[in-house]
């Protein structure tokens, strides 16, 4: 099977998942997913699909593990990190700490590679002290 072809079916079972609300079984879509982010990064459209799945799942290793896949190809789009900024301010108290610490490093990661418009974060900046200061397990 080409390369083409998996990542076919690949998006093809994320549609599925973004749909159902459910993650599929197989552990094939997610290795084709890390190996695509970790070889070429993703394109937008991916990078959003990816969001909307983590911010309908919420919690569990299958999130974790796609927002580790979170790479994109080149910056990644404000729109993108500004929603999923504000679903985590939304959903701080109900997402468990793991989820909390790797969008945290994710966001560090992206600023620290240049990969994101740093005005994208600084409008958030004021809220992520007061957050951190509110939810203290949250201080890396």
């Amino acid at each position: 099977m080409s390369e083409d072809e998996r990542w076919s079916i690949c998006l093809k079972s994320l549609k599925k998942v973004k749909e159902s609300g459910k993650f599929f079984n197989s552990t094939e879509p997610l290795t084709i997913l890390q190996e695509k982010a970790g070889n070429t990064g993703l394109d937008d459209e991916t990078i959003s699909l990816l969001i909307d799945i983590i911010t309908l799942l919420k919690n569990g290793r299958q999130c974790t593990q796609i927002i580790k896949c979170l790479v994109p190809k080149y910056k990644m789009p404000d729109k993108e990190v500004e929603r999923l900024i504000i679903w985590w301010f939304s959903a701080l108290n109900d997402i468990k700490l793991m989820v909390s610490t790797l969008i945290l490093q994710w966001l560090v990661g992206l600023w620290e590679a240049q990969l994101i418009n740093q005005k994208t974060i600084s409008i958030f900046y004021e809220v992520f002290f007061y957050t951190m200061l509110k939810r203290e397990k949250l201080i890396i």
